[in-house]
């Protein structure tokens, strides 16, 4: 305090394989966080939903950024960005090569169910999740979609470079969609530090105006 300088650990937890979404701000954030407070030790954690959350709720996370498709009472939400998904097929799917593919055709086939993506409009696209076919994360599900025998919601930022390969195909893109909220996390009623003030002034949230 006496010499204005912000100096610890800044524990951070954030969701595996969004760094190629380009409406994140954390890369910047971090990168600039960093410039201006060069003694404050970053501390980045990439894993599944229910980690990084029971992180912030022990303690071992201060903060979280997130996909949010429920809240819950013991976190402040801080809304960031939104993550846009589409249904994707791989080559050997019977849609891969179709022609005139219109939304209802999807309801014809096994999608995977990924256990922490709980959308409710999903079910205006597809009539249910496989009881055969699961994953947890947004890799595990694009690994499912490949051997060419279901169907899947992937984000777009995610498989774009793999339906640019010719391995993937969105399906009805324009109808089919699927929007995430990201927010940042914190522990409900727990003090603001100085760092975890610096860090949601350096993505852009007020921390007065929880969602």
């Amino acid at each position: 305090s006496a010499q204005n300088e912000l100096i610890g650990d800044l524990s951070v937890g954030v969701i595996d394989n969004t760094v190629s979404d380009v409406s994140s701000p954390l890369i910047t954030a971090l990168g600039n966080l960093h410039r201006q407070s060069p003694k404050i030790r970053l501390r980045l954690h990439a894993s599944q939903l229910d980690e990084v959350e029971r992180g912030v709720v022990e303690g071992r996370l201060v903060a979280g950024i997130v996909p949010v498709y429920q809240r819950r009472e013991e976190f402040d939400y801080f809304p960031l960005y939104e993550e846009k998904a589409h249904a994707y097929c791989a080559v050997g799917h019977p849609l891969f090569t179709a022609s005139d593919i219109t939304p209802d055709a999807l309801r014809q086939y096994e999608v995977v169910n990924h256990r922490y993506a709980i959308h409710r409009d999903k079910a205006n696209f597809v009539s249910h999740d496989s009881q055969s076919v699961s994953a947890s994360q947004v890799e595990a599900v694009a690994i499912l979609i490949l051997t060419g025998r279901f169907l899947g919601f992937l984000p777009e930022h995610y498989a774009t470079p793999l339906v640019r390969e010719g391995r993937l195909r969105a399906l009805c893109p324009e109808q089919v969609h699927l929007s995430t909220a990201f927010n940042l996390i914190l522990r409900h009623n727990a003090p603001r530090s100085p760092m975890v003030k610096a860090f949601a002034t350096a993505l852009g949230v007020d921390l007065k105006t929880s969602a």
